[in-house]
């Protein structure tokens, strides 16, 4: 009897839509098949240009029936922009707050699928703003500041009380400035780093 394959859903923003869920199947070999419901922009703030629960990733996500969730979100709810500045959203509290009902809320939906699959979070990759050109230093230095003061202690606040599996690609990509492209986003050889970390944290747990 044929046994069907584990398939990872791979929640995110760019850096997951630009490929790393095809670079994951292929690390992780038979028996596994991935399915790519990232979204360049996404976050899990309301009011932004792109909140990941208005994508049609978010309702791919919701029909996908999976085995195992990979959700790396929050490069995006860095940006000052969105994090200090006016959003229309009709959340009653902070930035923080907020971030963290939705990440709880994205959490909640996908235990609630038929299939039960097992949760990852991602620490989202470091933000090398020495990478980037002109103007968006500047602006890549802000979303540095704020992704590892206020952001990442919030996901991993998330990940501890939800009591999913926490994947440190943050932790383990710090000093690979010379995987970045843009200060944001990554090389081949980068995408393949980060990937091999993902598939090490599934493997292992």
């Amino acid at each position: 009897m044929m046994v069907s394959a584990q398939k990872v859903v791979c929640v995110g923003d760019s850096n997951t839509q630009r490929g790393y869920p095809a670079m994951l199947e292929k690390q992780l070999g038979e028996g596994w098949e991935t399915l790519n419901c990232g979204k360049g922009g996404a976050t899990l703030l309301s009011g932004t240009r792109t909140p990941y629960f208005g994508t049609h990733q978010y309702q791919a996500l919701l029909k996908s029936e999976p085995d195992v969730v990979v959700i790396m979100l929050g490069t995006n709810d860095a940006n000052p922009l969105w994090w200090k500045g006016k959003r229309a959203t009709q959340f009653v509290g902070s930035s923080a707050e907020e971030l963290i009902s939705q990440y709880q809320k994205l959490i909640g939906e996908v235990r609630s699928l038929a299939t039960k699959p097992k949760v990852y979070v991602v620490t989202p990759p470091p933000v090398f703003p020495d990478r980037a050109k002109g103007e968006k230093v500047t602006m890549r230095a802000a979303r540095k500041e704020l992704l590892e003061t206020e952001v990442l202690p919030l996901i991993r606040k998330v990940a501890r009380e939800e009591e999913v599996i926490l994947i440190d690609v943050h932790g383990r990509m710090l000093g690979q400035e010379q995987l970045s492209s843009d200060g944001v986003h990554f090389t081949k050889k980068g995408y393949e780093l980060l990937t091999s970390i993902i598939k090490e944290g599934l493997l292992q747990r």
